[in-house]
């Protein structure tokens, strides 16, 4: 290689470099121009998450320098948004470094891309999502490139998610997210205690709360009851309201118990006259005021209800009813004489006291002596009117005498002693037989009187005739032989 001093001219001295028959010319060191004095400017810029590298303008003592031919250029801090540095360091005629910087502003949110969030399900707390928010193909980092902020997110609805930018972006964006009501199911109810029957529908109010938070009824759920009137199982339907955080149904059971039947009331029982019969009467009962329906809400029975005295009616709960209530009524005795009484026959003379027991009924039924009446007589022995006189007992009160007739008993039966053969004397024989009627020996002159026909001659058959006289009457007659 040989170097050859070609020429100078303007002030710039040229070196040629003779390599292998090439001339190259070359600038000199002294002759070069330092462009650290150089203003060097750039186009301010948007944050666009890569290196920005805007055209630079090189101003040189007036002139603008060729960025093919004068100088290089090297960033510094061209990424984020703030000051960028540009440096640009001569070349060629040029030497030496000059800078310049430009301003990177964060990029508005506005072309962030927000990713779907949610649903969530309201929990009575405040809701967050963390949505993924691009820009462009980056994801971007909470807290570094942005926050988020939160709108309308405690109840169920639309809530609001507000991404606000930071370091290399500015500005919000916004997007939606759904509060979904939260499922009935998931509440706690507090236990129903049992509840007593009472003839309307019964509507209880249990404390119902939502992860520990107590609801409000008419804002936060609304209930409805079915079979919640009778005794039995009973449900509370726990049910949204519209426009609120609840979705849904929860049922709850509860217990409606039998009432006791002793709770109602009774009318009460007039005394009953005795029938002889038992007495059915039937009382009207009520519970808190409705009429309570025999056969459905309860039964009867009845205790002591045939004869006079307390008689007892048992009202045995039934459906809604449960356990017993013991009413009580009176029944009267009647007086003996709405008693029936049979005329007593006529009673033929025993020579004994005569004692019928004349029948007496009630209603078509015979009434008994010792249970329902005792019997007095008088002038029951001798022929002529006797009476009885009926006093009443157990259900009868009061008392009654009838008449009957006592009458001369026919002596037409009577028995006689055996006559013996009697000897003929030529005078009437005048035999004297015991007499007999019923077992009883008659008393002549008091019961009887004797008359006689052939009796005097042997051979006939002699007659002797009983004629009743006092308590007996008719005549009887008994045969003898005279010999």
């Amino acid at each position: 290689m040989a170097t050859k001093l070609v020429s100078r001219m303007c002030g710039v001295l040229t070196v040629v470099l003779l390599c292998l028959g090439v001339i190259a010319p070359m600038a000199l060191a002294d002759d070069l121009q330092d462009i650290s004095g150089a203003t060097v400017s750039a186009s301010n810029a948007t944050y666009t998450g890569v290196a920005i590298t805007p055209a630079v303008t090189v101003t040189l003592n007036g002139a603008t320098l060729s960025a093919s031919t004068d100088y290089t250029v090297a960033y510094a801090s061209n990424k984020d948004a703030g000051t960028a540095t540009v440096t640009v360091s001569g070349k060629g005629d040029y030497t030496g470094t000059a800078t310049g910087s430009f301003t990177i502003s964060p990029a508005s949110a506005s072309k962030l891309t927000i990713g779907e969030a949610g649903p969530k399900v309201y929990t009575g707390e405040p809701r967050t999502v963390s949505p993924v928010v691009m820009f462009g193909n980056t994801k971007l980092k909470k807290n570094r490139d942005y926050t988020l902020s939160f709108e309308n997110n405690v109840h169920a609805g639309k809530a609001k998610v507000i991404v606000t930018g930071q370091g290399n972006f500015t500005g919000q964006k916004s997007a939606k997210f759904v509060i979904q009501k939260a499922p009935l199911t998931k509440v706690k109810v507090s236990k129903i205690a049992k509840k007593t029957y009472t003839g309307s529908a019964i509507t209880p109010n249990p404390t119902i709360t939502y992860k520990g938070t107590k609801l409000k009824k008419g804002i936060d759920y609304r209930l409805v009851y079915k079979s919640n009137k009778n005794a039995g199982k009973a449900q509370v339907v726990v049910k949204g309201i519209k426009g609120g955080n609840f979705t849904g149904k929860k049922y709850v059971t509860f217990t409606i118990k039998r009432a006791p039947v002793k709770n109602a009331k009774a009318s009460s029982i007039s005394d009953q006259k005795y029938t002889g019969s038992p007495i059915k009467p039937t009382p009207k009962l009520t519970f808190k005021g409705k009429k309570m329906k025999k056969g459905r809400d309860y039964t009867l029975s009845y205790s002591s209800n045939k004869n006079a005295g307390t008689a007892k009616v048992i009202v045995k709960g039934k459906g809604n009813f449960t356990g017993k209530k013991t009413l009580t009524f009176k029944i009267l005795t009647v007086p003996i004489t709405d008693a029936t009484f049979k005329p007593i026959n006529a009673k033929p003379y025993t020579g004994d006291l005569v004692r019928p027991d004349p029948k007496i009924t009630y209603k078509g039924k015979r009434l008994k002596q010792g249970a329902d009446y005792t019997l007095s007589y008088d002038n029951n022995e001798y022929v002529g009117t006797a009476y009885v006189t009926v006093t009443a007992k157990g259900n009868f009160t009061g008392s009654k005498t009838v008449s009957f007739a006592l009458v001369a008993r026919s002596v037409a039966k009577a028995k006689f002693s055996d006559i013996m053969p009697q000897a003929y004397t030529g005078h009437p024989i005048e035999p004297n037989p015991a007499v007999t009627v019923k077992g009883r020996r008659l008393v002549q002159g008091t019961d009887y009187t004797l008359s006689y026909a052939d009796n005097v001659n042997a051979g006939s058959q002699a007659k002797v005739y009983i004629h009743g006289r006092g308590n007996y009457t008719g005549d009887a007659v008994a045969y003898f032989r005279i010999v």
